[in-house]
């Protein structure tokens, strides 16, 4: 029966971890979930489909970014709102998991590539680099060797080799290469 979140509802909440806001609220005021450390996700039901359904979604937690800013980023399809990267890419590569042919994220991505694809990549977000590489859209001959040595670096810090070697396989079954060792310092 809640129709809307008041301004500092959950102000300082330290236990609340994720929060599932149901279909019945339809405003939610700023400062909801000030200072609550631990919530990392906000997931709501949400109208942006193309045919007007909705589904679920999850929005990032953060002081700086607000939900509905979040959302209205999403509900207008204006990705060029200035907004914290952390939040915005977070947010833009889930969006885009969901949606990968939404036109306007498509071509936001692809004018912002290379910022998006290595944030991805240093956030281990193995979900949102298989579907890009299985769009065949972004990663190119002329991209993917500096895609793959941003991987190996990561590899090198976060010790986990997942990312590198989906996109030496992808190079390799879609693009081609010479010797790889010759090109990469591994």
């Amino acid at each position: 029966s809640v129709t809307k979140i008041k301004y500092e509802a959950f102000q300082g909440c330290s236990s609340l971890t994720s929060i599932h806001i149901p279909d019945s609220v339809t405003k939610i005021d700023d400062s909801v979930f000030s200072d609550c450390d631990n919530l990392k996700e906000i997931f709501i039901n949400v109208p942006i489909q193309e045919d007007g359904g909705k589904m679920i979604f999850a929005f990032v937690y953060s002081e700086k970014v607000s939900l509905s800013k979040q959302l209205d980023m999403l509900k207008t399809k204006n990705y060029s709102i200035k907004m914290d990267y952390d939040v915005k890419y977070t947010l833009l590569c889930r969006y885009f998991v969901l949606c990968p042919e939404q036109p306007e994220l498509f071509a936001y991505i692809k004018k912002n590539f290379t910022k998006i694809f290595t944030f991805a990549i240093e956030h281990n977000d193995i979900k949102m680099i298989s579907i890009i590489c299985k769009s065949g859209k972004f990663l190119t001959s002329r991209n993917i060797d500096k895609h793959i040595q941003t991987a190996i670096a990561h590899t090198q810090k976060a010790g986990d080799p997942t990312i590198q070697l989906m996109l030496t396989e992808h190079k390799y079954k879609h693009i081609g290469f010479k010797e790889i060792k010759d090109k990469f310092k591994l």
